[in-house]
């Protein structure tokens, strides 16, 4: 056989053992004998239905995308503002599966939402400049400029905003910082789109949206020594340092087999996957 045939043949063997190892990842799913994806019945392709949080929208897509390869199950997604989607699940509406970050997660259980979870990883707030340093922001303390334009998440409803207003309200430039934040939203791409369109000068927002735009961006770890680790709001996470995107089974999901499927591919591949879309490492 010439070496390049070899080569090729070698390539091949070793795709059908990458392919193979996820199968075994995913019980219950095989190929079916025309190469499409099937159900281990092979009689129909069962249905998923998430619920994810828009910040987590990345890597989801990327799961989806990567467990579509290896199981004929039809996993459909419903993106929203964790918040929103909490009203979802607390009616009790269609839903299998629940992607947020903390506090939704433990308040769904709390409201006997939620079968079982599981964390993937974590959030952080980072702060984005525009690449080209003409404002001189190379960290948090340069926010407090005199004329600089920045955007920060919803400081009265959104998690993120609550991490920024305990780091305004205990970095000793705080009230500087403060003077100069004039752009408020729930929307994290928004923000971030803002900085590379050059409406804003620096924005504060979620590591995994930060990390869509990274190529026309600087991005900078906020301090942690100036958030809160104890939430002083009973409604808001206890720990803001730690911030978990964690995945459930909702009480209101239905053919058990194909959602625990989906579950156990997420918290097995998830992990790898958020990291590689800039999720901060898990903590204890």
């Amino acid at each position: 056989m010439p070496a390049m045939n070899r080569s090729i043949a070698l390539v091949a063997r070793g795709a059908i053992l990458v392919v193979g190892i996820v199968l075994m990842l995913v019980p219950g799913c095989r190929r079916g004998g025309t190469g499409a994806p099937t159900t281990q019945q092979g009689q129909h392709r069962a249905e998923v239905l998430v619920l994810c949080g828009g910040s987590m929208r990345a890597p989801i897509e990327e799961l989806v995308e990567k467990y579509g390869a290896v199981c004929g199950d039809l996993v459909r997604v419903s993106y929203g503002d964790s918040a929103d989607l909490c009203s979802q699940v607390q009616s009790g509406g269609k839903g299998d599966i629940f992607v947020c970050h903390d506090p939704f997660m433990d308040w769904a259980a709390k409201q006997g939402r939620i079968r079982e979870s599981k964390p993937v990883g974590r959030l952080a707030v980072v702060l984005v400049a525009p690449k080209d340093g003409t404002k001189g922001i190379q960290g948090v303390a340069d926010l407090a400029k005199g004329g600089l334009r920045i955007g920060v998440g919803d400081m009265t409803y959104s998690t993120s905003g609550f991490i920024v207003k305990s780091m305004l309200r205990n970095h000793p430039d705080g009230e500087a910082i403060r003077k100069n934040i004039r752009f408020e939203t729930r929307s994290h791409r928004e923000l971030v789109e803002a900085v590379v369109m050059g409406n804003l000068d620096a924005a504060l927002t979620w590591n995994l949206v930060a990390h869509l735009y990274a190529d026309r961006l600087n991005v900078f770890a906020l301090p942690e020594q100036y958030i809160d680790e104890v939430s002083s709001a009973p409604d808001q996470p206890s720990n803001l340092r730690n911030i978990k995107i964690s995945v459930g089974i909702l009480s209101m999901a239905g053919d058990g087999e194909p959602v625990r499927r989906f579950y156990e591919f997420l918290t097995k591949e998830g992990p790898a996957v958020f990291r590689a879309h800039n999720a901060a490492p898990l903590r204890e």
